[in-house]
């Protein structure tokens, strides 16, 4: 293990705020995944044109993304490494940071980062809720602003005891908000000019797949690339980039098959494929991963059995046929369900969705913290 990897003294001790600022409104944006994090990416770029004299920093507990984050971010919104999830550690960050507003994304909910907030008086939203439960004692009475993916998820938040009643009526997923409001408008038509102007060098992306999958997705790699297919493989975790390295190697034509090893990336490497097929959607855990993210570049996406922690919306895209489903032991891949009219015509309504819930956001930091 490398010294220093997880980070720990920072978690517990700081610095979190790297770049001195005179700026006195700081808003605290936290999430775990690089996807969540992407889309607090995005939340932060708008926030910066919309709000006046705002400092941003973004918070992961993952340490391996940080730098992926800042290159994402630019230099005038921070990164760094989240607190650790303990009272003495949340008051210390509370204390240097003097957040007037916290943000977290889809179910980032600790208890120690609510109940420090309720205990200071700084106000929390919740943005893309993704809602099952939490811990009793977690006060989500500190939340004061919630949007959700799901009505369910709106249900099973406002039945816990002491959650707030929310005003939230906008269903839909951030990680179709745009990085700002003009490419919000021109995203969605960039589809059709993507998918038609890029070369298709892989028959199908394996996107997040993590190696507990391999038994899944080995049939269609083998199957493919012994017809000669070029398929790209993204490995969720890049420590196990070697584990498929090694199962790669026993396939008959282990040369069609390319390996990405590096974070940060895939949107580069996704339009190159003329499918995607997800991973997290074979095994019951973790759960599925961003599969929004192929279907926004206009690539027709595959999924496997499962679906959890987007049981819901998967299900919902399976029945309007924009999301297409893998039968168990396939070798080869179904014909694509949703064509790229489809697509588009999906990805506008979820977008306009998404631009509603985020202008609500903005108004209600404009309440919170008196610009």
């Amino acid at each position: 293990m490398q010294p220093g990897k997880f980070l720990i003294n920072k978690r517990l001790n700081g610095p979190w705020l790297h770049k001195p600022s005179a700026i006195k409104h700081c808003i605290w944006l936290h999430g775990a995944s690089l996807g969540e994090c992407k889309v607090l990416v995005n939340v932060a770029k708008r926030l910066q044109g919309d709000l006046n004299e705002i400092q941003i920093l973004i918070t992961t507990q993952k340490a391996e993304i940080i730098e992926v984050l800042q290159k994402l971010s630019g230099e005038k919104i921070q990164v760094a490494i989240a607190p650790a999830p303990l009272d003495f550690a949340v008051k210390k960050f509370y204390d240097q940071v003097k957040p007037k507003a916290l943000i977290l994304c889809e179910n980032e909910l600790w208890p120690a980062y609510l109940k420090i907030a309720a205990q200071k008086n700084i106000n929390v939203a919740l943005i893309s809720g993704r809602f099952k439960n939490a811990a009793p004692w977690a006060r989500l009475d500190a939340i004061k602003f919630a949007t959700f993916q799901t009505e369910s998820d709106k249900e099973r938040f406002e039945r816990f005891k002491n959650a707030p009643r929310t005003n939230s009526k906008q269903y839909c997923n951030w990680k179709l908000l745009s990085a700002s409001k003009s490419e919000a408008c021109t995203s969605v038509q960039k589809i059709s000019i993507v998918t038609r102007n890029t070369n298709k060098n892989f028959e199908a992306g394996f996107l997040s797949v993590h190696f507990s999958e391999w038994h899944a997705v080995q049939n269609l790699l083998d199957s493919y690339s012994q017809a000669g297919k070029k398929i790209l493989l993204a490995p969720r975790r890049l420590d196990e980039a070697p584990l498929f390295e090694n199962a790669i190697g026993k396939l008959g034509a282990c040369e069609n098959i390319t390996i990405l090893k590096k974070f940060g990336v895939l949107q580069e490497y996704i339009p190159q494929c003329k499918f995607a097929v997800m991973g997290g959607s074979f095994v019951k855990r973790p759960g599925i991963h961003n599969f929004l993210e192929p279907l926004s570049l206009g690539v027709p996406t595959f999924v496997g059995p499962f679906a959890n922690g987007e049981t819901e919306f998967v299900k919902k895209l399976l029945e309007k046929k924009i999301l297409t489903r893998i039968p168990n032991g396939a070798k080869k891949l179904p014909s694509p369900l949703a064509n790229p009219e489809q697509i588009t015509t999906f990805l506008k309504e979820e977008t306009n969705k998404v631009e509603r819930s985020y202008a609500a956001l903005v108004e209600k930091l404009q309440q919170w913290i008196k610009l």
